[in-house]
């Protein structure tokens, strides 16, 4: 996507915010060592990377417990029933 160093800039976002918000910002980007421009720019796209990043797996989590649902509604093959029973053969052995 191209988020770290895009190779040609040709995209606005514009807002309005009061001066005491713009002020708070200024500070932060100093103590960054960064532009307003550049400390805004790395600061949304972190947050906006985190919450995409969360609502994916989010997403994937639901996909998989839906999987692993049905295949348990289908209840274990024959291949696990006899591992089970190795299992359990072997810990009966050991106590």
């Amino acid at each position: 996507m191209g988020l770290r160093n895009p190779k040609k800039k040709n995209s606005r976002i514009e807002f309005r915010i009061t001066s005491e918000i713009k002020e708070l910002i200024e500070r932060a980007a100093l103590l960054r060592g960064l532009s307003l421009s550049a400390y805004a720019i790395a600061a949304l796209v972190e947050h906006a990377t985190k919450l995409t990043d969360r609502a994916e797996r989010i997403r994937v989590s639901d996909q998989d417990r839906d999987v692993f649902l049905a295949i348990l509604d289908k209840g274990p093959n024959p291949a696990l029933k006899k591992s089970f029973k190795k299992y359990q053969a072997q810990q009966d052995n050991e106590h």
